[in-house]
């Protein structure tokens, strides 16, 4: 997760080696990882979200 928290780059770096795993034809491997992807954005998305909620309440006090 940390690995994709601190380098944006390395996001692009992992959707290309799910792509190159294709080449492997290996659905349910190419399934599994483009799966965990999602999860590791959607669980960015919301550390960010709260970290942004955490930030407002400590501006408004």
């Amino acid at each position: 997760m940390y690995f994709l928290k601190f380098n944006g780059s390395n996001k692009k770096e992992i959707e290309t080696f799910i792509q190159s795993i294709e080449v492997l034809d290996n659905p349910q491997l190419i399934a599994l990882l483009t799966l965990k992807l999602q999860q590791y954005k959607k669980l960015l998305e919301a550390e960010a979200n709260r970290a942004e909620n955490n930030n407002i309440h400590d501006n408004s006090e």
